[in-house]
């Protein structure tokens, strides 16, 4: 039996702010915006990728989905914005870390981002008409106060005239207490700046009671600060933990504690998702017709319903 204690602080906050989220929205520095102002900040082609920590999977659910939309014809930026643990360049068996969406950022307010630049910037992964632009992050993790909302904003906008959808890696953390003092950028600046700036928000979590209970807590501020139509995948799903009935125990327990949310669930398949690590590509690309490539395809036509602009 699926059984997680109620924790009235954090589980029940969304419908605590449910009625003042009907008219405000929270921006990524913490002030609050009027609704409209907050959906004037969305572009309807940007996916932010996010779990509670403990691995999830979410960098594994952001690359497989970038590869999905790649063979429905779209033209897809993966961008690696974790500034925690990033974790792409090496699930695409790239060799060296370049900091990518740094570069970005800093030709982009500079107002020198060009197409020649971008070429230079971006790594092209996959295999005949199924590409995917890949962007790195940072080429050192100690780096991430150098990436301020300014900077992201322009790189924002340069790589959405480039793509027909954008999927960022986030880091977990969601706190802003964290302050560099030379460039007084908080330290999950990009992680909230891009919850608040992406339409999409898919949470990535495992379908084992101590994950379940990590998101529960963690919810609250997520929907805070996240401005875009919200779902949620269960990744790695399997019955051993919950018995033969977990699906319906994971359903109604999310739906109880976080709302009515569309959910997703990906199978747990070790042996093919190691070997797509292993060869340095995505399940979609390597088995197209296998369960767990075709609950990607689900989820990526729910990902296209949004529309791009």
């Amino acid at each position: 039996m699926f059984d997680i204690k109620r924790q009235t602080s954090t589980a029940d906050a969304p419908a605590q702010v449910g009625s003042r989220l009907a008219t405000e929205m929270v921006s990524p520095g913490g002030g609050l915006l009027r609704r409209a102002e907050a959906e004037n900040l969305l572009a309807k082609n940007s996916i932010a990728v996010w779990s509670a920590g403990g691995a999830a999977g979410k960098s594994t659910i952001a690359l497989n989905l970038a590869a999905t939309l790649s063979t429905k014809g779209q033209r897809v930026a993966l961008i690696d914005a974790d500034t925690h643990s990033p974790a792409l360049d090496l699930m695409l068996g790239l060799q060296q870390r370049t900091a990518g969406l740094l570069a970005i950022a800093r030709l982009a307010r500079q107002e020198r981002y060009s197409d020649t630049e971008h070429e230079r910037l971006v790594s092209r992964v996959g295999n005949g008409k199924n590409r995917v632009d890949f962007i790195a992050g940072l080429a050192s993790v100690a780096r991430w106060s150098e990436l301020e909302s300014v900077g992201l904003q322009a790189a924002c906008e340069q790589i959405s005239t480039r793509s027909d959808y954008q999927i960022f890696d986030l880091a977990s953390p969601l706190d802003s207490t964290l302050i560099e003092p030379e460039y007084a950028t908080p330290r999950n600046l990009v992680t909230r700046f891009l919850l608040g700036h992406c339409s999409t928000l898919v949470v990535v979590t495992s379908p084992d009671p101590v994950a379940i209970a990590r998101l529960i807590a963690e919810f609250g501020e997520l929907r805070r600060q996240s401005a875009g139509r919200i779902l949620i995948v269960v990744n790695r799903f399997r019955t051993s933990v919950l018995g033969s009935n977990a699906r319906r125990q994971l359903t109604d327990v999310l739906r109880e504690r976080l709302g009515d949310l569309e959910l997703f669930f990906v199978p747990d398949d070790p042996a093919l998702f190691d070997s797509a690590l292993a060869k340095a590509t995505s399940v979609t690309w390597m088995r197209p017709r296998s369960q767990a490539a075709r609950a990607l395809r689900t989820l990526a036509s729910a990902v296209e319903s949004t529309g791009p602009t």
